[in-house]
């Protein structure tokens, strides 16, 4: 049971209006079903994305429902990983290198229902500090924190496959394991609102572009 036709047209459209700066893809959700991550249940959900290139992290945006009451809290709490994928096993490592205790974030109501019941959510957050990151390899992992709330957050899924192996599952004191799908989300390096000052690693990129215009500038003349 999909989405139908029409559902994922719009939620394509919908999606297709903010992929300014964006540097991996993994797409908005197109299949009927999705993966529990939320701290209470004990449940972490994961997916790969590769890096040709060096990039900058400011931006997560993804996409969930609430099973099983339907029912959004008005403050939601969210912890975003990122962990190195080992090479030998294409599993994420134990320990993520990087973690941030976002708190509530922009949460948009698409309109849309999945499975006919679920209202589903897109989400976005800014990063409190830039993540440079190296080509390569990486696992994102977004996790909600239910405790005291009567049911759990469900990161949804796509049909969409990024050059990754694809998505995986981490019950407490377990390993990681595979899922059959990947989830829907994707990452921006978006000028962070209100002018902010860039981190010294952004402020390098940013003259490194400049030189580049500089000299496809004198090779024109």
């Amino acid at each position: 049971m999909r989405l139908s036709l029409a559902v994922a047209v719009a939620v394509a459209l919908g999606w297709g209006a903010a992929q300014a700066g964006i540097i991996c893809n993994n797409d908005p959700p197109d299949l009927v079903g999705g993966q529990p991550s939320d701290f209470s249940e004990e449940y972490q959900a994961a997916d790969d994305f590769i890096l040709q290139g060096a990039a900058v992290v400011r931006d997560v945006h993804w996409w969930g429902v609430f099973l099983f009451t339907n029912t959004p809290p008005a403050i939601e709490d969210w912890t975003i990983r990122f962990y190195n994928v080992n090479p030998a096993s294409g599993l994420p490592e134990v320990d993520y290198f990087d973690e941030f205790s976002i708190g509530d974030v922009e949460r948009t109501d698409t309109g849309l229902l999945v499975d006919y019941s679920w209202t589903l959510y897109e989400y976005h957050a800014v990063l409190p500090v830039d993540l440079p990151l190296a080509a390569g390899t990486y696992a994102l992992s977004i996790v909600a924190d239910r405790a005291g709330e009567a049911e759990d957050w469900f990161w949804w899924a796509t049909s969409a496959y990024d050059l990754g192996s694809g998505a995986y599952r981490r019950d407490e004191g377990e390993g990681w394991s595979v899922l059959p799908h990947e989830l829907a989300f994707y990452l921006t390096d978006d000028p962070r609102p209100g002018g902010e000052i860039p981190e010294p690693a952004t402020l390098t990129l940013l003259a490194l572009g400049g030189l580049g215009l500089l000299r496809r500038r004198r090779r024109g003349r």
